[in-house]
């Protein structure tokens, strides 16, 4: 039997959607653990990254890649001069033993949950090593080893696959 192109459609349509209805589609979900399949949801109702949910996800990657050991930043979104995606800035050292770090988001490049997650993740790198990373003047070198070593750990724990593969596990590597 030959099917005609349309029916050939009509078909593939049908199979797409009966298999949609047998196994499902992701379905979006915060991140609860690094273990935990995930697809990330923007808090906000327009669909955009806001602070509270940059919040809400510095205190879940805290827990689930830095042992709670980085400081909560101050966090805030700015709309002039957006040539950075984020920039992290520390100053001093506070009486609990960490630094005083401020996170700013561009408006106009973090928007999308998955860029903020990412680059969440690269900001918090920063801090962890701030001040580890100098050169033989005392400066800050910004994306020195001890940073990049951080960065590959993160990888190394399967961060950036929560992040970019929907429904991640270790069963599906």
């Amino acid at each position: 039997m030959k099917l005609t192109t349309r029916e050939k459609i009509l078909l593939t349509i049908l199979l797409g959607a009966l298999c949609s209805w047998l196994f499902g589609c992701g379905k979006s979900k915060q991140i609860e653990s690094k273990n935990e399949p995930c697809v990330s949801v923007p808090s906000s109702t327009k669909g955009t990254t806001d602070v509270p949910f940059l919040l809400k996800k510095y205190a879940i990657y805290n827990d689930a890649y830095f042992q709670n050991k980085l400081k909560t930043p101050m966090i805030d979104m700015f709309e002039e001069n957006p040539a950075n995606m984020a920039d992290t800035m520390c100053e001093g050292f506070l009486p609990s033993g960490g630094v005083g770090c401020k996170m700013h988001f561009s408006s106009t490049f973090t928007l999308a949950p998955r860029v903020a997650d990412l680059t969440l993740l690269h900001e918090m790198c920063h801090i962890k090593m701030w001040m580890k990373d100098m050169d033989s003047f005392g400066q800050q070198v910004e994306h020195g080893t001890n940073w990049r070593a951080c960065m590959v750990q993160l990888d190394t724990e399967g961060a950036f696959r929560q992040i970019l593969i929907d429904n991640y596990t270790e069963k599906t590597r």
